[in-house]
This record gives structure tokens, C-alpha cells and sequence, in this order.
């Protein structure tokens, strides 16, 4: 099973915003979300509106039609940025608030990893929250501009009575999906069992789909494609085997179906994306060539079957990042005791390389300080939205920011960049 990189965590998500008003920000006292000109409203996002996957399960963004929204890794408030103005804060609609206690309309407590979701014009999240005496564990939803604030279903029965651990969440077309990862023992050897649920919106009513157990740790990511749910489940078998699975789960007819059972790869994939025509594409992180050499590697499935795609294998890179149509791989090493970014290779799936060099950081990033990892939110040939960490001098925090770049002869332009609060 891959373990989880420290290193450098990618991740293929809507997009993200950086804020906090104690670092001198733009932010308002309420949330005042304003509707973009149409010439700013950027629609290469559309068909992945809701597509919030794969490694970055620590990870809340979303992006709505006016503005980009996101949870900080340790933090209990949504924040906003108005794709207009620029403005960013808490999402909060109370004017006198001063967004420091529970009361505040931003706050969320913890989310269910990487729950928070857009779709049709409002925001949801799943959290376990202390919020004026409402339900602990919970679907909430907002509206854009912070008003509307609710309850949907309280889930704390439903989940912890049959002892589920949530860490995976989407919203799409009236309903809630669940992956849900629980360790117990059976004869007297740890099993895991995954489930993955489903909430009507309007019925309240949760089915369960999948449930499987599994003799190793099982890493499950999803994807969301018109009126299909598709999830992923690497693990390995009894007989020491990587093995692949993937399953479609059509949300008209409730009809769920293994696509793929993947045992000659030998390496446990990492992530997968699928195009709107539905062709599937996996990547795997630095598996061993047997001679030393450590190769990332990006399969396309073909009647069933995961093969390679020898154009992408690429070598001395943690791992193949895979979005709108590119693989993204990145490098990183040693300066001193810290992991720092060094290197990136961007391709198109026919293995054609649009960009393959330095990572270029804005200078307030790396002044006194050491750019030590990168997810990777949303990216085209064109465009790519990562987020970048890093330490300052003297601080044991991480910060973490925004860096927007542009795809062109040149290599790789940073075009904005936004820093919000510290974390861990």
C-alpha cells in the first residue's frame, strides 16, 4: 500500500483561496460576495465542479460562481475570495462579528475530510462542531454570500451508531456520498472494512452501496461524472498482490459495477481522473524499476485492463499529479534539514511535455524562508493553481499560500499569490 508522502501531497481539486484577516488582508466584517464581470468568469472548472479528489484528503476548497472558498488545514472557519474584487475573509454575514468564537457564522469546527463542496449556488460541509446546542455531527449548507446558514440532516446517530469513520465527502445531483474506513479485529488479526454510503437529500434516507473488508489499510478516492459515481480501492491481497479496483455506481438506476480489477501493475495507484468522454487514467508514485531507479508511472485503462503509458514514465519526480487533461510530477530535495521544491515536469496524457524545469516562486515566499511542498490544486496546459508551504525563519509554523501560474514559452509564470494563517 502507498503510504502517505510528508514530503509533497498532490492534490486535484476545484481550486483554493488564502485568507485571514489578522495578517492584513482585505477582509470585511460581513461576507459580500459580488457577481464577477463576465470576462473574469473563468469556466474551465464546469465539468469538475465537483470532482474534490484524490491525495489531498486533509484538503477543503471549493469554488463557487463568484467567489473561491476554503477551510485552512487546522483552522474552523471558511474563508472567502471574490473573484471581482479580490476581497477575502471570513464567510461571515453578522457585520459586528469578530470571527473568534463559535457564534460566528464562518465557523464549521472540524470537517469531515475534504467535505467541503459547491454545488448549485450553495456551499455544504459535514462536520463535528460545538454550535449553539445544534447537533455535534452534521451536514450543514450556506448560501454564497454567507447567509442562509442551516442544518440538512443531523448525521450523528446515522454515523457513530454504526461506528462509521468518514473521510471522504461529496455532494452532487441531491446527495451525500460517504467513504467511510473502519479498523477492527477479526480472529484476532486487524481488518479494515470500507464502506461507502449514500444520502438521499430530500428522503433523509442513507443506503449503503459498498462494504468490503480488507486484510491491509485500504486508500479509497472517487470521482464524479455526470450521473456516475466512481470510486477507486487499492489495496493488497492475501497473496501479497497490489491490487486495483475500480466501480461505477449509476445514481438513476443504483446499479453498481466493477470496472476494473487491476493485478498485474504491481504497484497500488494513487490517483486516477477521467475525462468527460469517460476515459480512465491512473498514476502510481515512485515505484522501483529493480535496478535502483525509482519511475512515476500514468496507465490509461483499456477494455478493462490498466496499461502504462510508457511517453509518461519519468524518473527522480515523487509522483504523477493528474488534472484537466496533464500529469503534473514534482522534485524536491535536501536544503539542510528541510524538502524543497526544485523541479517540475508538466505533460499532456499523449506524453507530449509542455513545461520541465525550476519551479519559479515569488521572492516574499522564499525570502527568508525554504518552499518545502506543493499541492497541486487545479491545472491545464494553460493554467495551474498550487498551493505552496513554507517556514519562515525563526518560525516553527508552516504558512501556506496561493500561487497562480501561467503556462507559455517562457516556462512557468507566477501570476498572483496569496498567504493565510499559519498552520500546525
Amino acid at each position: 500500500m502507498v503510504k502517505k508522502r510528508i514530503i509533497i501531497v498532490f492534490v486535484v481539486l476545484s481550486v483554493m483561496l488564502c485568507a485571514c484577516s489578522e495578517q492584513g488582508s482585505s477582509s470585511k466584517s460581513s461576507a459580500e460576495v459580488s457577481a464577477p464581470e463576465a470576462a473574469s468568469v473563468r469556466t474551465g472548472l464546469d465539468a469538475y465542479r465537483y470532482n474534490n479528489q484524490i491525495a489531498g484528503r486533509q484538503l477543503n476548497y471549493a469554488e463557487g460562481n463568484y467567489a473561491y472558498y476554503y477551510v485552512p488545514l487546522t483552522g474552523n472557519m471558511i474563508y472567502y475570495m471574490d473573484k471581482q474584487s479580490g476581497d477575502y475573509g471570513p464567510l461571515c454575514s453578522r457585520p459586528d462579528c469578530l470571527h473568534d468564537t463559535n457564534e460566528c457564522m464562518a465557523y464549521v469546527g472540524q470537517l469531515f475530510i475534504n467535505s467541503l463542496c459547491y454545488w448549485e449556488g450553495k456551499l455544504y460541509w459535514v462536520s463535528v462542531s460545538d454550535y449553539m446546542d445544534k447537533p455535534s455531527v452534521a451536514l450543514w449548507s450556506v448560501n454564497e454570500d454567507g447567509s442562509g446558514r442551516k442544518i440538512l440532516v443531523d448525521l450523528t446517530e446515522q454515523l457513530y451508531t454504526n461506528e462509521y469513520r468518514v473521510f471522504f465527502c461529496a455532494i452532487d445531483r441531491g446527495k451525500l456520498f460517504l467513504i467511510s474506513d473502519t479498523q477492527s479485529l477479526k480472529n484476532e488479526s486487524p481488518v479494515d472494512k470500507l464502506s461507502v454510503l449514500v444520502l438521499d437529500l430530500n428522503s433523509k434516507k442513507m443506503e449503503t452501496i459498498f462494504q468490503e473488508e480488507y486484510l491491509t489499510t485500504v486508500f479509497a478516492s472517487y470521482s464524479i461524472q455526470q450521473d456516475a459515481f466512481f470510486f477507486l480501492i487499492p489495496y493488497v491481497d492475501d497473496q501479497n498482490r497490489p491490487v486495483n479496483e475500480l466501480y461505477c455506481w449509476n445514481m438513476k438506476t443504483g446499479e453498481l459495477t466493477c470496472l476494473m480489477k487491476d493485478t498485474e501493475s504491481g504497484k497500488p495507484f494513487r490517483e486516477f481522473w477521467m475525462d468527460q468522454a469517460g476515459t480512465c487514467y491512473f498514476s502510481s508514485w515512485n515505484s522501483d524499476t529493480g535496478n535502483g531507479e525509482q519511475r512515476s508511472r500514468v496507465y490509461c485503462m483499456r477494455n478493462g485492463k490498466a496499461e502504462a503509458i510508457p511517453s509518461l514514465d519519468i524518473f527522480g519526480y515523487e509522483g504523477y499529479s493528474l488534472s484537466d487533461g496533464i500529469a503534473v510530477v514534482l522534485a524536491s530535495q535536501m536544503d539542510g534539514n528541510i524538502i524543497a521544491l526544485k523541479r517540475i515536469c508538466i505533460k499532456k496524457f499523449n506524453g507530449e511535455t509542455i513545461y520541465e524545469g525550476e519551479i519559479s516562486i515569488p521572492e516574499i515566499i522564499t525570502e527568508s524562508s525554504v518552499a518545502y511542498g506543493g499541492n497541486l490544486i487545479y491545472g491545464n496546459e494553460h493554467e495551474m493553481i498550487f498551493e505552496v508551504r513554507a517556514r519562515k525563519a525563526g518560525e516553527s509554523v508552516l504558512r501556506q499560500y496561493l500561487v497562480y501560474y501561467q503556462a507559455g514559452e517562457e516556462g512557468l509564470k507566477p501570476i498572483l499569490f496569496m498567504e493565510h494563517m499559519p498552520v500546525g
